[in-house]
């Protein structure tokens, strides 16, 4: 039996992870390679500080959240489950492919040896339009099978057979293409960066027989990182402007140069690592810079749809207005000081802000604690599948936290939130498990 001591520290892994990689995204946004030139650094500070608070609080706060009692997931409905995230993975990735890339089948080839310009031509082939397009309705419709798939895969591994491990493993890796075939990070990304965190949370749970923190194991996961360091890199030096190379960063009504000729990190490291140290670190700073410039605008209320692009546009689209998207605190930042919406980053905050201001948002960052707390804490006991599903979107959420609001920026994942979040509501929590003995 597990001592309450271990339960606890289990339970608080991931706010323990996620509070020093928030840290360490501040210190490197002040002190980091670029030279960010905010205007009231202690106002940003202060902000980017309490918001870490709110989250503890949050995490914490779950340990007072009722539990469901005695209860085990039963394997044979989750299996059934299972299957139909399979089903909905597998049978529209041809059809997301031709969406995405333009080719039933991802070149990953082009895409590998020349990222920037893979990138490059697949935005020009969707600005004239999408024949396929319908592939992205069917994917937000079964969002939460669909986003369910690569968690469950990893959480039941231990408990499937081969051919589920085989289907589940092809349909993660052909989504994986489908990025890799157009030059950018996000799907290659979403699976490395969460991927140690979920093998944690099964091997703690029961639900895979490895000791992930063994060496060897850890072994694996940095040649991973570095294999995914290097397409990253690969596709920052071919990217149009030439960041990556120049070090040299437009930033609205301002250009931003990396301290390349005085940092010691230069003498430190070679070119390619150069480059990919301060492409990461401009990735997690630009969104603090974004939220720091957009601090002193007033924008009229979006009344909830300002927070994400695919909100906005389709509201606008419904009601035939431009409202949504032109009051969006990033548009609005774009219109007045030159900081793209499209081209440049802006943190969750910038994006929450638009519709919650700066007290919902802290107060919001403290739910998003409390979904991932009570979300972690069921799947360590194996007391519910969908709560498996908000705590994956949970971390992919404050991973992106300092650069983007990726959770909720595109329609399949912002169905699958909040589908999940009503599913769990309405069924008390009563998913996928029986009472135990």
């Amino acid at each position: 039996m597990l001592t309450d001591r271990i339960r606890v520290l289990r339970w608080l892994f991931p706010l323990f992870f996620f509070q020093t990689y928030l840290g360490l995204s501040v210190v490197l946004f002040f002190f980091g390679p670029w030279p960010w030139p905010v205007q009231k650094p202690e106002a940003l500070l202060v902000f980017l500080l309490a918001s870490q608070l709110c989250f503890l609080l949050g995490y914490l706060a779950a340990a007072f959240a009722p539990s469901p009692g005695n209860v085990v997931l039963d394997v044979t409905k989750v299996r059934r489950y299972f299957d139909l995230c399979l089903l909905a993975s597998l049978s529209l990735a041809v059809p997301t492919s031709l969406a995405r890339t333009g080719n039933a089948l991802p070149d990953i080839l082009f895409g590998i040896s020349d990222p920037g310009q893979a990138y490059l031509d697949n935005y020009y082939r969707l600005l004239d339009g999408n024949a396929f397009v319908w592939a992205e309705y069917l994917r937000i419709l079964l969002a939460v099978p669909i986003t369910s798939t690569f968690p469950l895969l990893v959480y039941l591994w231990g408990s499937l057979g081969w051919g589920r491990r085989l289907l589940g493993a092809g349909a993660v890796i052909f989504h994986m293409c489908i990025y890799m075939a157009t030059g950018t990070n996000k799907g290659i990304a979403d699976v490395v960066i969460t991927l140690p965190l979920l093998l944690v949370l099964a091997s703690w749970a029961g639900g895979i027989r490895l000791q992930v923190f063994r060496p060897r194991y850890l072994l694996l996961f940095v040649l991973a990182f570095a294999m995914f360091l290097g397409f990253f890199s690969a596709g920052q030096v071919g990217r149009v402007g030439g960041v990556g190379q120049s070090g040299v960063l437009p930033a609205g009504q301002v250009m931003v140069q990396t301290d390349r000729r005085n940092g010691e990190y230069a003498a430190l490291l070679s070119p390619p690592l150069m480059v990919t140290y301060e492409s990461l670190t401009r990735y997690m700073g630009q969104g603090y810079y974004a939220f720091a410039a957009s601090m002193d605008l007033d924008t009229p209320s979006t009344y909830g749809f300002g927070n994400s692009m695919f909100l906005n546009r389709n509201m606008d689209a419904l009601l035939g207005t431009h409202y949504f998207t032109e009051n969006s605190l990033p548009n609005v930042l774009e219109q007045r000081k030159g900081w793209s919406m499209m081209m440049l980053w802006h943190s969750l905050y910038t994006w929450l802000v638009s519709d919650f201001g700066l007290g919902g948002t802290l107060f919001l960052m403290g739910c998003f604690g409390f979904l991932l707390s009570l979300g972690w804490r069921r799947c360590l006991d194996r007391q519910g599948v969908i709560w498996l599903t908000m705590a994956y979107m949970m971390l992919i959420l404050f991973y992106y936290t300092p650069a983007n609001n990726q959770l909720f920026q595109i329609g399949e994942t912002t169905s699958a939130f909040a589908m999940a979040l009503v599913w769990l509501i309405l069924s008390g929590e009563r998913l996928f498990y029986r009472r135990g003995d």
